[in-house]
């Protein structure tokens, strides 16, 4: 993504549940790497069924959207 960037060519970085075999420590400095990422303008969405991934960015005060349990009904469908 960054090379990409540097030729004028931006995208998001999509990660999907990437650190769920980190220990902790792991877990923790890649969350820093991905913050200082973003931090450089780039656009990261991390995606995780994991709280305590979750905690790792809040605490860190990433933003965070959270998306409808399976079982919850959701009553808008806002595309698709």
């Amino acid at each position: 993504v960054q090379q990409l960037a540097e030729q004028g060519i931006e995208l998001p970085m999509v990660l999907d549940d990437v650190f769920v075999n980190f220990d902790e420590e792991r877990s923790e400095a890649a969350v820093n790497e991905l913050l200082e990422f973003a931090g450089r303008g780039h656009q990261v969405l991390f995606f995780t069924c994991h709280q305590h991934l979750a905690q790792l960015f809040e605490q860190q005060g990433a933003g965070q959207v959270w998306l409808p349990a399976h079982n919850e009904r959701v009553e808008e469908r806002l595309a698709g």
